[in-house]
């Protein structure tokens, strides 16, 4: 397409005919389109379709100028500021086209969030997280600068216990973040599918090896029927996956070398047939609906894993 220009993630731009019609717009502009104004744009149409009435006033200014040109168009109820330039293109085929790009999109992307949403997240960081984050490192700096072994064993659980009560906090915050953050009308949700809960021969594949230590000694405790195999490397997962066919793979996603998805996709390749569970520590939506779309992933579980959570899909 000969309005085609090379793609980046800081380059916007739409290209209208004289009519004010849409004649092309590349993929981050499509994005950052329905990010503002939550409408999907569509070639042939007049650009006023989709626009606020407040702001197709603005764009008449760019017409009947024969140079680039330059301005600030202002979106009163989305309290946001662009600065777009209009460039002027005459073709044999396509005379009279009009190129408007988004300049320094990256640099003014806090204007996308709205202010009462800036304002929800300046609180949640500088006060809601940081308060049980300061009490967890009091909690921290008494126990590293006193005795401990002077402490009983019921002060060293009281300890625990309030550090736990703190780490509870900000995993809710995080949540908090997380909602506010995601983008507004982007709410797929995992697709819950029925699962054999009489798995016997189970793998754990994380590259964390504490956290494969914790969740193999969590199911040891309740389901020691069960047998477990760990893997820290996701490729030998992989490779005792094929040899082997698990019942059950719990999969964290965010693995180097090879990722969850990634890991995925070999299994649809290769024909492993093994049930999976996405355990991880992401809460992103966006994760939980790509998961839903591989056939052999029934659940999407967030860590940290705990009784509760493996009752729900093992009988032990």
């Amino acid at each position: 397409m000969k309005h085609k220009k090379p793609e980046s993630q800081y380059y916007h731009y739409l290209v209208l005919n004289k009519n004010r019609e849409i004649v092309y717009f590349n993929k981050n502009f499509y994005r950052s389109f329905l990010f503002i104004f939550r409408k999907k744009l569509s070639i042939n149409l007049p650009i006023v379709d989709f626009l606020p009435q407040n702001t197709t006033y603005n764009l008449e200014d760019f017409y009947g100028s024969e140079q680039n040109i330059t301005k600030t168009i202002c979106i009163p109820d989305k309290k946001l500021y662009l600065e777009v330039t209009c460039t002027k293109t005459d073709m044999q085929d396509e005379p009279c086209n009009y190129i408007f790009e988004l300049r320094d999109l990256a640099r003014s992307m806090h204007n996308f969030v709205p202010a009462d949403a800036l304002d929800k997240y300046s609180f949640l960081t500088s006060h809601a997280l940081r308060a049980p984050l300061s009490t967890i490192l009091s909690l921290s700096n008494n126990l590293s600068h006193s005795n401990a072994e002077l402490y009983d064993s019921a002060k060293i659980v009281q300890l625990l216990s309030n550090i736990q009560q703190q780490a509870e906090k900000l995993d809710n915050i995080v949540f908090s973040i997380n909602t506010l953050l995601a983008e507004e009308g982007y709410r797929e949700h995992f697709a819950n599918q029925n699962i054999a809960k009489d798995a016997k021969n189970i793998i754990l594949v994380d590259d964390d090896i504490l956290t494969n230590q914790i969740h193999h000694r969590l199911l040891s405790r309740y389901c020691p029927k069960v047998n477990l195999v760990t893997f820290s490397d996701p490729k030998k997962a992989l490779a005792h996956a094929y040899n082997s066919t698990p019942d059950l793979i719990l999969l964290d996603i965010h693995m180097p070398e090879l990722n969850g998805w990634e890991f995925l996709q070999y299994m649809e390749q290769q024909g492993i047939n093994s049930d999976v569970i996405i355990l991880t520590s992401s809460i992103d939506v966006k994760d939980k609906g790509y998961a839903s779309r591989f056939k052999r992933v029934k659940l999407f579980i967030e860590k940290p894993l705990d009784y509760n959570k493996i009752k729900f899909f093992l009988n032990c």
